[in-house]
């Protein structure tokens, strides 16, 4: 798969290895910059397939991606709405921080929504008022 999104190389390696787990047989890529130490987390995180797992994992690359017609119909509500709006809240500036997608895709392994820490809230809302008043 093609980083469509054309902003990074750790952009690039998440979608490798998160294309890597959603087939039923590992390929084996050897891309130069491939990161096989990200490439042994994920997994690992991810854990086991299941039908609404690799559905949600497949928001997500359709989110990180901007294929909004793949995105639109991953989308179910019901018992992981929740999971769901925030696989369909990451954007690609988290690629710059890569701990937040890394919660994200911890969170889609256990199948319940990242909790979110109240001092990041408190950071984004200052952010967003500080922007109002910057445009």
């Amino acid at each position: 798969m093609n980083d469509r999104t054309g902003r990074s190389l750790i952009g690039q390696q998440y979608l490798w290895v998160l294309e890597n787990w959603l087939t039923t047989a590992r390929q084996d890529i050897t891309p130069a910059h491939y990161d096989k130490n990200l490439d042994l987390r994920i997994p690992k995180w991810l854990g086991g397939k299941t039908p609404d797992k690799v559905r949600i994992v497949r928001l997500l690359i359709a989110r990180l991606t901007y294929d909004w017609g793949s995105y639109n119909k991953l989308q179910q509500g019901g018992q992981f709405k929740e999971l769901e709006f925030q696989a369909c809240r990451m954007d690609i500036c988290h690629y710059a921080f890569p701990g937040h997608l890394d919660a994200l895709i911890r969170a889609i392994g256990e199948m319940k929504p990242q909790k979110i820490r109240k001092d990041v809230v408190v950071i984004t809302q200052k952010l967003k008022i500080q922007l109002r008043n910057f445009l």
